[in-house]
């Protein structure tokens, strides 16, 4: 909470801080946050990886298997087809 707040005051419509501000604002409110963010940022590197990784496999298996994908009414999609378009929603929601 008190990070947002500190954000708020940087971010408020004035002239920009001079030096000594943003000084005390990253001693006071970032340092305590800043490694528990970047523990944050290095986990959605690592699922996206994964998740790209199970996107290669699964598509490697749909052209072993031959499988055709299918588009518009009355067609079906067979369960590796709605796989591989929900991994890629999940890998362009990390963009």
């Amino acid at each position: 909470m008190k990070l947002v707040k500190g954000i708020l005051i940087l971010c408020k419509a004035e002239p920009a801080p001079d030096h000594s501000t943003i000084a005390r604002f990253r001693s006071i409110y970032f340092a305590p946050v800043c490694e528990s963010l970047m523990a944050q940022f290095t986990k959605i590197r690592l699922k996206k990886y994964h998740l790209k990784k199970l996107l290669k496999k699964l598509k490697r298996l749909s052209i072993k298997e031959n499988i055709v994908f299918v588009h518009g009414k009355g067609r079906r999609k067979l369960l590796i087809q709605k796989a591989i378009e929900k991994l890629n929603e999940y890998i362009n929601r990390f963009r």
